[in-house]
């Protein structure tokens, strides 16, 4: 059996002469131009196509920073190229087509990988550095961003003026990371709302709930008088089904938000009106009501 033979073809297109030979003088630390051949034996690509060549689709720095920058504020590899484009007056214009900026955004998050955690860390501190007011908290595991709490200097002041009353809110989800945003706000004099701090959580169970309270009050110093926050997504559902019919063919609902919502009434008298309007419509056996009754004092 005969052995394969090995060898290389080698194709020419065109053999266009076309050159620039250079010598470099090291008395003079200069280039000097020995021979330029500058006549082409095909034809040139066209304006409008050179951005498709090698050369022209090679990223430059600035288009990568660009890249990244748009990353950071939620835009895409193809909706960045199509905002260059529009920003640079066309496609000639722009280095990389689509597709490289697809591939390169792809090659950023490959190198970036748990990295993830100190880039959101990092501008904190730098805020920290730069605004002693400036507070922040967080947890890492296993190099991933478990938890983190922020508040600025106005969160600090809105706090000290408006702070006896807040709520909370666990119910924003983020899309890529699936953490759970919860922001702290309250109502100022004008009833616009004003925020205490915001914060980002990975799951809510009790100790990530116990770390985020304890983090808010080590930012702001004391304890607010009322704080209301959601419930189960099955008790919420629960609210528009209480009692049935009789939230349909009385005012019930209205009464209870009246009672409910009255700050100038004292915890006896609350509970007082309370038993009288379960006794008049007959709700002494509802269960999400009574439950609620339980929980009064949280």
């Amino acid at each position: 059996m005969s052995e394969p033979s090995m060898y290389v073809r080698k194709k020419t297109l065109t053999d266009c002469k076309v050159h620039l030979g250079v010598s470099f003088c090291r008395d003079t630390s200069k280039f000097i131009v020995l021979k330029f051949v500058e006549e082409h034996n095909h034809s040139l690509v066209e304006t409008f196509n050179r951005d498709l060549t090698k050369i022209s689709r090679k990223l430059s720095f600035s288009t990568k920073k660009f890249i990244h920058q748009m990353s950071l504020n939620r835009i895409g590899p193809t909706v960045a190229h199509h905002l260059l484009v529009s920003i640079k007056g066309g496609h000639h214009n722009v280095r990389g087509t689509p597709i490289d900026f697809k591939n390169f955004y792809n090659g950023m998050r490959i190198f970036i990988g748990n990295r993830d955690s100190q880039l959101a860390i990092d501008p904190m501190k730098d805020r920290y550095e730069g605004c002693p007011e400036f507070f922040f908290d967080f947890t890492v595991e296993n190099g991933k961003l478990r938890s983190i709490f922020w508040a600025d200097e106005i969160s600090k002041l809105n706090d000290k003026a408006f702070g006896h009353f807040l709520t909370f809110d666990a119910t924003y989800q983020t899309n890529r990371y699936t953490m759970i945003f919860v922001p702290f706000t309250g109502v100022d004099h004008h009833k616009k709302c004003v925020t205490f701090g915001v914060a980002l959580i990975s799951s809510e169970t009790i100790d990530s709930y116990k770390w985020l309270l304890q983090s808010f009050l080590n930012c702001h110093g004391e304890q607010p008088n009322l704080v209301l926050s959601d419930q189960d997504p099955s008790m919420r559902q629960a609210i528009v089904q209480v009692s049935g019919d009789a939230i349909e063919n009385t005012n019930i609902r209205s009464r209870i938000h009246r009672l409910v919502w009255n700050l100038f009434i004292t915890p006896e008298t609350f509970e007082s009106r309370w038993h009288y309007l379960i006794e008049k419509f007959g709700l002494q056996d509802n269960e999400w009501l009574n439950d609620m009754f339980d929980i009064r004092d949280h």
